[in-house]
């Protein structure tokens, strides 16, 4: 049985999608707002904004370009305003100084206690930690508060609906780049397990690596093989990417020639992620095969 589908409502606040964006989810109470960073003073007059909730400060590390989010969330004040008014703050503070754009999740009768505000905060950087794709910059793993059980089941419902919508906001930061596993027989044909395996001269080794191709493109999985020696002239945005990984030990030195990844990474093309496995020029249309040995250039036309 496939998943049920569902309808969103997203309001352009400035008539264009670069700018200020609300978003609702068919028969839900929750909203999120997209906001850039420069337009957080022009917001000052939307109501839902003074609600309690939770917020997502993103941008990017300016020495490492890698992604990073800080997870927040805003209580009731006595000014009566919450979310707006904790964000300005952060406009203040030089450690938040990353973030071009913020995500505010909140409800629309204004619900949320303190206790909600904790577990959901809590649940927020756990999901966000366990994806990866994005540093989190949360010094401490926030306190998951007391709820009932009852309560628990009704927030991680909010969670399911708010992890909809941050994606169609255009941020995966709540999504694992590997897909869990679904009974859902579409999910499944969306997922199809490709191998990787070539003698490589210049190491004298036979390589292996493992990958999903996803909706999001090639996902070459933890643990695979990596060459660590370089052929000349490989592509730039790979280059750095290994050189990334090896200096946050997300690539594990088994010998001076392999090594092996420790963290899932995404790639838009088959032949992309063979580069970063092996570390040269490579058709992985050709070289990446199902487990019936087709190839990615068989499984394409089918």
């Amino acid at each position: 049985m496939s998943k049920q589908s569902r309808f969103v409502q997203l309001f352009l606040i400035d008539g264009d999608a670069k700018g200020r964006v609300q978003a609702r989810l068919d028969n839900w109470t929750g909203i999120a707002y997209k906001i850039p960073r420069r337009m957080l003073e022009q917001s000052k007059d939307r109501d839902d904004l003074r609600h309690c909730g939770v917020y997502f400060l993103l941008g990017e590390d300016e020495e490492t370009g890698r992604r990073v989010v800080y997870i927040g969330q805003a209580r009731e004040r006595k000014s009566g305003d919450a979310l707006l008014a904790r964000c300005r703050e952060h406009l203040k503070n030089s450690e938040k100084s990353f973030f071009n754009e913020i995500v505010f999740f909140t409800t629309a009768t204004d619900e949320f206690g303190p206790t909600e505000l904790c577990y959901l905060e809590n649940q927020f950087c756990l999901l966000a930690m366990a994806a990866n794709r994005y540093d989190v910059e949360n010094g401490n793993e926030p306190s998951v508060g007391k709820v009932t059980e009852a309560k628990e089941a009704e927030l991680d419902r909010y969670i399911e609906n708010a992890k909809i919508l941050m994606n169609v906001l255009g941020h995966k930061v709540l999504e694992p780049l590997v897909p869990a596993e679904s009974p859902d027989t579409k999910t499944m044909k969306e997922s199809v397990e490709l191998f990787f395996e070539r003698t490589i001269k210049r190491v004298s080794k036979v390589v292996k690596a493992q990958a999903l191709w996803t909706n999001e493109g090639i996902v070459l999985k933890k643990g695979s093989d990596i060459v660590l020696i370089e052929s000349k002239g490989l592509v730039p945005s790979v280059k750095r990417l290994r050189d990334d990984c090896l200096a946050r030990k997300a690539i594990e030195r088994i010998d001076s020639s392999i090594g092996r990844l420790l963290e899932d990474q995404v790639f838009s093309s088959p032949s992309l992620a063979g580069v970063f496995v092996i570390g040269s020029a490579v058709n992985g249309r050709i070289y990446w095969k199902s487990a019936e040995g087709k190839t990615f250039n068989e499984l394409d036309g089918e």
